[in-house]
């Protein structure tokens, strides 16, 4: 929609089928890329990518979308 400003929020379920880092990372790729900041999304990817534990990946990500956690 024309003007609509999207979130800067991705949910996930840490649980869930949401809370798979990969689904966690694309929903947080999407995000910057209706922000128009690709080359962030790229430089995220990267760094999430050579990371080495689920909660490092989870810190990454949390500095360039805002991440809540939600129990469905």
């Amino acid at each position: 929609m024309k003007g609509e400003v999207k979130t800067m929020e991705v949910k996930f379920d840490r649980n869930g089928e949401s809370g798979n880092i990969f689904w966690i990372l694309a929903h947080a790729q999407q995000v910057l890329r209706w922000q128009n900041r690709t080359p962030e999304s790229v430089q995220m990817a990267i760094r999430v990518r050579n990371c080495h534990s689920y909660n490092e990946a989870l810190e990454i990500i949390s500095e360039y979308v805002e991440l809540v956690e939600v129990n469905e």
